[in-house]
Parts: C-alpha cells; sequence; structure tokens
C-alpha cells in the first residue's frame, strides 16, 4: 500500500525525532569521553537531527495549510516531497555548518561559541548559547506553526458561515466543507499536541538552572514531552484501516500456519494408519502360512 504525502511527512518527523532521542539518551548515560571524536560526533549529530525534527513539523503544518488554502491538489506529490524534503533537510545544514564554523574559528567570541564536545556531547551548559542556537529556532517554528493554524481556523470559520448562510448549496460545495472540516480536525489534533510538547520543552528549559540538578517539575515535563510520540502513534498511525489491514495480515498468517500444521497432522495420522495397515497385513500373512504349516504337518 502506497504512502500518501501527509504520511511520509510524518514518516520523516518522526524518523528525525526517533534519532534525536536516541542520541539524547546516550548522552545522558555518559557512554563517551568528553572532547573525543565520538562525543562530538553524536553531538553535532544530535543538533541536525533536532533541527530537522523542528523544520519537519514546520513542513507538516505548512501543507495542511496550503492543501486548505488552495481547495485542490497542485502538482506532484513527489515533487512535494522532493521540494519539502530540501527545505526541511537542508536548512538544518545550515545551521550545522554554522556551528561547526563557529567551533573551529575565531568569528565570533569564545562565551558564543556552542563547544559541543568540549564541555559536554551537546551545547555547553549556558542559556544564551542555547537560547541562540536551539530555543529561538524552535519558537520561530512554533509561531510560524501557530500563524498557520490562525490563518487555517478562520478559513475554515469562513467557510462554515458561509454554508450556514447558503440555502441551497449544491452537492460539490458540501463535499468541500467536509473535507475541509476534516483536515482542520487533523490539523487541530496535529496543532495541539506537537505545539504543546515542544513549549513544554522550552518550558522546561527556563526552569532549569546551569549546574543544578532538576526538581520533579523538570522530570515531569520531560515525560509529558516524551509521551508526545505515543499521543501521535495512536492519532495518525493507529487508525481503523491500520487494524484491519494487521488483523487481515494476521489472521492470513494464522490460517497459513493452521492449515499447515493440520497438513502436517494428517500425513502423520496417515502414515500411522498406513504403517498400522501394513503390520496388520502382515500378521494376517503369517497367521495364515502359520495354519498353513500346521495343517499339512496334521494331514496322514
Amino acid at each position: 500500500m502506497p504512502l500518501n504525502l501527509q504520511g511520509l511527512l510524518i514518516m520523516s518527523y518522526v524518523a528525525a525525532l526517533a534519532v534525536s532521542y536516541l542520541l539524547l539518551a546516550l548522552g545522558h548515560l555518559d557512554i563517551y569521553d568528553y572532547q573525543s571524536v565520538m562525543c562530538g560526533f553524536c553531538g553535532f549529530t544530535l543538533y541536525y537531527t533536532l533541527m530537522a525534527s523542528f523544520f519537519w513539523l514546520n513542513i507538516i503544518s505548512f501543507d495542511i495549510y496550503w492543501r486548505l488554502r488552495r481547495n485542490r491538489e497542485c502538482g506532484s506529490e513527489r515533487r512535494k516531497f522532493v521540494y519539502y524534503s530540501l527545505y526541511a533537510w537542508g536548512i538544518p545544514l545550515l545551521f550545522l555548518l554554522m556551528i561547526l564554523l563557529f567551533d573551529h574559528t575565531e568569528l565570533i567570541s569564545y562565551e558564543l561559541r556552542p563547544n559541543i564536545g568540549e564541555e559536554g556531547c551537546f551545547l555547553k551548559e549556558d542559556k544564551l548559547v542555547q537560547f541562540l542556537y536551539l530555543y529561538l529556532p524552535l519558537m520561530v517554528v512554533i509561531s510560524a506553526n501557530i500563524y498557520f493554524f490562525a490563518i487555517t481556523a478562520k478559513r475554515v470559520y469562513q467557510t462554515e458561515q458561509a454554508n450556514d448562510s447558503m440555502l441551497n448549496g449544491n452537492l460539490r460545495h458540501d463535499v468541500n466543507s467536509e473535507k475541509d472540516r476534516n483536515r482542520f480536525g487533523l490539523y487541530l489534533r496535529w496543532f495541539i499536541v506537537t505545539s504543546v510538547a515542544w513549549s513544554l520543552e522550552i518550558v522546561s528549559w527556563l526552569l532549569t538552572e546551569p549546574g543544578t540538578s532538576p526538581s520533579w517539575v523538570i522530570y515531569l515535563l520531560d515525560v509529558c514531552n516524551c509521551l508526545a510520540a505515543i499521543v501521535i502513534f495512536f492519532l495518525f498511525v493507529w487508525k481503523q484501516r491500520v487494524k484491519k489491514l494487521l488483523l487481515q495480515r494476521f489472521n492470513c498468517s494464522l490460517s497459513s500456519h493452521n492449515l499447515y500444521r493440520s497438513h502436517s497432522m494428517s500425513s502423520i495420522v496417515s502414515s500411522y494408519v498406513a504403517e498400522g495397515n501394513r503390520l496388520a497385513l502382515t500378521t494376517i500373512e503369517s497367521t495364515d502360512a502359520t495354519h498353513d504349516t500346521i495343517s499339512r504337518g496334521n494331514a496322514p
């Protein structure tokens, strides 16, 4: 079953986020030595994948906004996905090249350098540095997503008002309005889950002081942020159609397995029956031969 464009966008976002969480977990386990090659490599990779997840999030919001604004499909989905990929993977690459340049040259002062791999396997624990290189782009992306959501909500509201004022609307208009409502419902769920999750990340960062142990509130906010991936799975992946396909595939596999077992048991039973018949026939033949021998021996 081929994936549509929205499925590819969500998969790309989740893939970037999954790699980021994996590298974050490895960093918290302290399996790399500071100032080692692997520490620096993982730090720069983590920065790139985090930034990519931000921009994939922005692309998903823009795509839903654009579909509702145009009210029709424009161009091939493959071409749009290529353009989206250039943006979502290319802009983070520019950010990565920028911090590589800052870390290995004297263009800016030492206090403003990211120092990835020097004081830790990510950005150094400085509020200003973390804000400039990570949280400022995140805030810009969230602001853009809020703008897309506001414009989309306004358009859907205006469409609903127009439908209410029309007494004899045609079927095509009603069908398009229903599609717009469904898409806006999808957009609303996506906006709430992702925006709230990353807003909690910003709040957690603001409440954390460098060099101090985080409080239980910080851990609670981080757990809520991590649970966003599970919510995305159940909202956008675990749909009725997917469940039906999995059940059909599972039932087919189970039926094939049962058929194979039944065929195997039938073969075994047939073998036992054939072997029993052969032994019985041999016994009868042996008994008949013995009787003939005895009869010949008793004959005068």
